[in-house]
């Protein structure tokens, strides 16, 4: 389900994330990418104080200028404040770093290249649209290949 504009995201719950966590209890990959946009992160216990509405409203927001990215680290800051959560914390300059792996169009990078290579895919990069990018970036960070397989059959296939 590749876009023929890669700039705009199709961010969402994915099948197999949704198959191993029907409850919402885990951080999906949209809003981790989310997070990493605004250089933050959260505890999963805090994430698990949120309400379905307010994961709900996380998950739905766009990040796609910086404003939108603004706007979802004001209303993280929020709703984290609304249920006694501990505030979201600066990520490390290093993680910062590797933003650009996943959300430039440049070259595939190279941990993603490998294990898509391992799963014998293949991946045009170039016209992945940025969550797509994140999840294939994230999934082969971690040499998850059957989740890796499952992306590519929702995102790409």
């Amino acid at each position: 389900m590749s876009t023929s504009d890669p700039s705009i995201s199709r961010c969402r719950v994915l099948c197999f994330e949704r198959d191993a966590d029907p409850t919402g209890a885990l951080i999906p990959l949209a809003v981790r990418m989310k997070l990493d946009l605004c250089s933050y992160k959260i505890g999963l216990d805090d994430w698990q104080t949120l309400s379905d509405v307010q994961k709900d409203t996380l998950q739905s927001l766009p990040a796609e200028t910086p404003a939108q990215i603004a706007a979802f680290a004001q209303t993280l800051i929020s709703v984290l404040e609304k249920t006694g959560a501990n505030a979201p914390r600066p990520i490390a300059s290093r993680k910062a770093r590797q933003l650009e792996e996943w959300a430039n169009v440049g070259p595939i990078p190279e941990a993603v290249s490998n294990e898509i290579d391992r799963c014998e895919l293949t991946l045009d990069w170039q016209n992945l649209d940025r969550f797509s990018r994140y999840v294939f970036w994230h999934l082969a960070r971690k040499a998850d290949l059957e989740h890796l397989r499952q992306a590519f059959e929702e995102l790409v296939a």
